[in-house]
């Protein structure tokens, strides 16, 4: 159904685009009878009839157009990844501190799961402002067995939580974790919980029998923080940096971190005495992020020094085997036999042959919308945190993996700004993915927000259509004067494994205008969608904004709304803005000053002008 929302009383005939190229056309001959009276007025019987080629011949004259042949429709799609649960409910477990069941912004930088035992539940732990873990023995349904807990405050203004954790391979009991330190979270170290402290809570079914295995309650208990000095450039400790501890794994009764700039350390713990221990470190990395030790072997995300291995037989003599370099930022790991997957943020997903750990072979690098931070596999999946959205590919052969589907969640968000549509019309923004984790087809989503828990079904197929991040506020660069248009171009891509038919665009906008109003993209395919921007008012005609410094503006707002058949998100809005007040592309830059870290006074005319300049906005947490 055509969507029209501003009528014209001038009729026109409407090409419309269906997709990236030209559309196929026929050959449409109307024959039109006029009657004209005295008084001008016409009455128009149309007869029409439609073939390929048609010629009629009647009273009035033949008139031959080309338009469109059919408008596309849509497929009939089910989703991948459905969406169990959004673990964010004060009923389920009991709420312990202020950042856990019930929050909605919980920051979940890491997510493991850890199977069940003969005496233990199935958990998932998580590391976030504060550390929790919940039985999900039955997934969909978890409920929180701790949540809430946090370290004990340090240096810093609050009690902080943890960035990563890994559990004990030998007791079940113990789980590391570490921070790698801020402002109001202290200085950096390596800790964990001692989980043995719970509270027992049998669960009866309906016969008055006690379900297996017994829910709990855990009251974990903080295990001494380390804290070891950081290193300046000369290798000097510096008293008051401490050490920013990352990723960490668990072999062979040793503890081992990646450590930033200041390389791999390996520490014994003390379960009784309740005491870290350094036993070795391993200065040559460039920016350790990640580490996995499998028997002898060390294998790190190094950052920009790409994926290392390492002979670790020795923690007091590590070697470096061989280091491969790779497209962005290597950050995370996972492996199925002989292949290591490294998430390299921007660099996508990296796929390396580590047969011969001497010998470090690159099978593909594969670029993925989003920027790949987090992974995790159980031989028969492969889980992705792209930050944009949570992804799964079935690595039945490890060398390739096949993509299966993706989820996106949304987060609603309020703006201050006063504009002239309603702040419901605004699209809500992407939910970022951190963390994820997975068993089987249950997917274990870790957001800035709040868990989730997704089941996936391998055997569907579905379109997934992906846009730039940027729609959700596009600005229209430059002032745009009456009579004049600019466009932009957003392209849209179908990441999934079926054709995607985008069946009607359109804008709530006058001003604003979508130049296609249909697109069919196959699998892997990105197509050009074109917004132009055609002012309806001029700079004096105003006020649109109630601004007590600029009276009068020209600024306009608008959604284009895109309505497809992928099923996990039918509709997609694009926030755009003309005439926007504020510095537009080719606009003169103004005179501005600021003070630096070091006290000194920075202008832009006397520091900057005439030289290259790079503005960088960056947020740590």
């Amino acid at each position: 159904m055509r969507h029209l929302p501003f009528a014209s009383p001038v009729a026109t005939l409407a090409l419309i685009a269906c997709g990236p190229s030209d559309p196929e056309t026929i050959t449409v001959t109307r024959t039109v009878t006029n009657t004209v009276t005295e008084t001008h007025t016409n009455t128009v019987p149309n007869t029409v009839t439609n073939t390929n080629t048609v010629t009629n011949t009647v009273e009035g004259p033949t008139v031959t157009v080309t338009v469109p042949s059919t408008e596309l429709e849509p497929g009939r799609f089910e989703e991948v990844l459905l969406e169990m649960r959004r673990l964010q409910d004060n009923s389920t477990g009991t709420a312990v501190g202020s950042n856990g069941a019930g929050e909605n912004h919980m920051h979940l930088s890491e997510v493991i799961h850890r199977d069940a035992t003969a005496n233990t539940n199935s958990q998932i732990m998580y590391c976030s402002y504060t550390f929790g873990v919940l039985n999900a023995d039955k997934p969909g349904n978890e409920t929180y067995q701790a949540q809430g807990f946090t370290h004990l405050k340090t240096t810093g203004s609050k009690n902080p939580g943890c960035i990563h954790l890994v559990a004990d391979d030998t007791n079940r009991d113990l789980v590391f974790t570490t921070h790698h330190g801020g402002i109001t979270d202290g200085l950096g170290f390596l800790s964990g919980w001692d989980l043995n402290h719970v509270n027992d809570v049998v669960d009866l079914d309906l016969n008055g029998i006690p379900d297996f295995p017994t829910k709990t309650t855990i009251a974990p208990v903080e295990i001494p923080k380390l804290t070891e000095n950081a290193e300046d450039l000369d290798g000097d400790l510096l008293a008051d940096v401490s050490t920013a501890y990352e990723g960490l794994d668990v072999e062979n009764g040793i503890i081992w971190v990646t450590k930033h700039a200041d390389g791999l350390g390996a520490y014994t713990f003390d379960p009784v005495t309740n005491v870290f221990t350094p036993i070795g470190n391993y200065d040559g990395l460039e920016n350790g992020w990640d580490v996995m030790v499998l028997g002898t072997l060390a294998y790190v995300a190094d950052g920009i020094g790409g994926l290392v291995t390492l002979d670790v037989s020795d923690p007091t003599n590590m070697i470096e085997l061989d280091r491969l370099v790779l497209d962005g930022q290597a950050r995370d790991l996972a492996i199925s036999g002989d292949i290591m997957y490294v998430a390299t943020e921007s660099g996508g997903l990296a796929v390396v042959d580590v047969a011969d750990p001497n010998d470090l072979e690159l099978v593909e690098q594969r670029v993925i919308s989003g920027s790949v931070i987090a992974i995790d596999t159980d031989d028969t999946f492969l889980y992705v945190a792209a930050w944009n959205d949570a992804r799964v590919y079935d690595i039945t052969d490890p060398r390739t993996p096949y993509f299966i589907g993706a989820a996106r969640q949304t987060t609603a968000k309020s703006y201050d700004e006063v504009g002239t549509l309603i702040e419901a019309d605004r699209p809500d923004i992407t939910d970022r993915v951190l963390s994820i984790a997975g068993n089987g087809t249950t997917v274990y989503d870790g957001t800035w927000w709040v868990p989730y828990t997704f089941e996936v079904v391998p055997t569907r197929v579905a379109p997934y259509l992906v846009l730039p991040e940027t729609v959700s506020q596009i600005t229209f660069g430059g002032d745009v004067d009456l009579g004049a248009s600019l466009d932009v171009v957003v392209p849209v891509t179908n990441d999934g494994t079926a054709d995607l038919t985008v069946y009607d665009i359109w804008s709530n906008s006058p001003a604003f205008a979508p130049l296609v109003e249909e697109m069919l993209l196959h699998p892997g395919e990105t197509g050009d969608l074109t917004l132009r921007f055609t002012p309806t008012i001029g700079a004096d005609q105003g006020p649109m904004i109630e601004d007590p410094y600029n009276p009068f503006s020209a600024f306009e707002e608008g959604v284009i709304y895109l309505v497809s058949d992928d099923p996990q998100q039918p509709i997609r809005e694009i926030y755009v803005q003309g005439n926007l007040d504020g510095i537009g592309v080719g606009d003169a830059f103004p005179e501005t000053t600021a003070t630096l870290t070091d006290g000194s006074e920075w202008s832009f005319t006397a520091d900057a002008l005439g030289s290259p300049t790079l503005v960088i906005y960056f947020a740590t947490f």
